[in-house]
């Protein structure tokens, strides 16, 4: 009898989940039209690639860099560690972009109890495509709204002055 009424509880839901799923398709009407004027991807006219270089730092553990750039001119289509980051080990290399607000949020840290690293060198490769040629290249901020700052961490977690050089290194049409 138990058995007989799992089975009736069994049926009864994926009837339930069945009926329920039908009439959802059955009047289910599109919301919005596809308009290919409006909705198409921007079409890239071109791209370059720029490298964002730490200059003669010390002892760099972590670091955070914003970059600003006009959404509506440009598309953010790769974002890599640069030669300086792929040559160390255990190390965490982030990117995050956010095209409302036009910036581009870059950082890396070190792991462990280890020295932060001594130099110059190149931290991050971006690419961009271009879908106006009236463009303007991106630039580094020291803060964005209170909210992002550009700055680096020592191996005993206190600020270090950070330069960076954000140059373009390639470019195609």
């Amino acid at each position: 009898m138990r058995h007989n009424r799992s089975k009736g509880v069994m049926f009864f839901a994926i009837l339930l989940v069945i009926s329920m799923c039908g009439g959802a398709m059955a009047y289910s009407t599109p919301i919005c039209k596809y308009d290919p004027e409006v909705d198409s991807e921007p079409r890239i006219l071109g791209n370059f690639t720029m490298a964002l270089e730490i200059i003669n730092v010390n002892d760099l553990y972590a670091w955070q860099a914003v970059l600003f750039y006009d959404s509506k001119k440009l598309v953010l289509l790769k974002v890599e560690p640069g030669e300086l980051l792929l040559s160390a080990n255990d190390y965490i290399f982030v990117n995050s972009s956010d095209s409302v607000d036009n910036i581009l949020l870059l950082g890396g840290t070190m792991l462990g109890s280890v020295k932060g690293y001594s130099g110059s060198g190149i931290i991050a490769v971006i690419v961009f495509g271009y879908t106006n040629e009236n463009y303007r290249y991106p630039v580094i901020l020291d803060n964005f709204k209170n909210v992002y700052s550009t700055y680096g961490l020592n191996s005993y977690l206190n600020t270090v002055p950070l330069r960076l050089k954000l140059s373009v290194i390639s470019s195609a049409d």
